[in-house]
């Protein structure tokens, strides 16, 4: 099943493997024969490097991280929405982005 998963999902690996500072094939091949276990234990080591590379960065580049980071959750939301959405032209696309992200945001007014 893992093997499936990383065939579906050859972007989010390749982010994972450019923060891994691996080859995307390696961490594909290696996402195939792992067990639970391991993929946290990859997960955690991730998300450690991270905040490794994060709290090398600059405090001027920082203030700029936030905004970047927004820009490329939208991009790859809008890219998932036209996957969902084969037909919908980008008018469409953009506000079903819009109508999420405005979701998104009264989910965390209310918590």
């Amino acid at each position: 099943m893992m093997a499936a998963f990383a065939a579906d999902c050859k972007r989010p690996v390749a982010v994972a493997a450019k923060f891994a500072g691996l080859r995307r094939e390696r961490v594909c091949d290696s996402v195939g024969e792992m067990g639970a276990d391991d993929e946290l234990d990859l997960s955690a080591k991730l998300e450690r490097e991270e905040w490794i590379q994060a709290r090398r960065l600059p405090p001027e580049e920082k203030i700029f991280a936030g905004p970047r980071l927004f820009e490329s959750a939208c991009r790859i939301t809008l890219a998932g929405i036209r996957h969902q959405f084969p037909g919908a032209s980008e008018e469409t696309c953009r506000e079903i982005l819009r109508q999420r992200v405005e979701y998104q945001r009264k989910l965390e007014e209310t918590a």
